[in-house]
């Protein structure tokens, strides 16, 4: 399983990486050629090419779990009709310029968070499937994903012990 951390050249992205000072905008999560995102359309799932001319990889990480297997129980955990959490990313995106004009500290939460998902949120599904798969948590269940930017999670991931760092391809 990999971790793709990306960015785009369009005004969103921009603003999520001067907001958050990192240089990734989004996170995706890959199994082989099959890649998972969340994004403003909802859920996505879209094989490794199309997605890499849509995204610029910026980082990635690499997770020791057979590909297979762990693409078929993330998609078995994933609801069937997992949408975009636009209130969440409301509440991301207030708190984040408030850090950043204010200096307020960003909150442990997301006051917001509904059903849906932000794309940082999947790695709390790959998370699952991980510890699912007999390799544990690669997070702690403590952390709120729907408050935490690309940038961030990256950071926390590198924490675990069976994450590494593997080149942008």
């Amino acid at each position: 399983m990999k971790l793709y951390f990306t960015a785009r050249e369009n005004l969103g992205s921009r603003l999520i990486r001067w907001a958050t000072n990192g240089d990734v905008s989004h996170v995706a999560i890959g199994f082989g050629g099959a890649v998972f995102h969340s994004t403003e359309h909802g859920f996505m799932h879209q094989d490794f090419k199309s997605f890499s001319d849509q995204f610029k990889i910026v980082k990635a990480l690499k997770h020791e779990i057979p590909d297979e297997e762990a693409a078929i129980a993330f998609t078995a955990m994933l609801p069937r009709q997992a949408s975009y959490d636009y209130s969440a990313f409301a509440f991301f995106a207030w708190c984040v310029f408030k850090y950043r004009f204010l200096a307020i500290p960003l909150p442990t939460q997301n006051l917001w968070n509904t059903r849906g998902y932000l794309c940082t949120e999947m790695a709390g599904v790959a998370s699952d499937v991980s510890e699912l798969m007999g390799y544990g948590k690669i997070l702690d269940d403590k952390i709120d994903l729907a408050i935490t930017s690309p940038i961030e999670l990256f950071y926390l991931l590198l924490e675990n012990k069976n994450i590494r760092v593997v080149k942008c391809s």
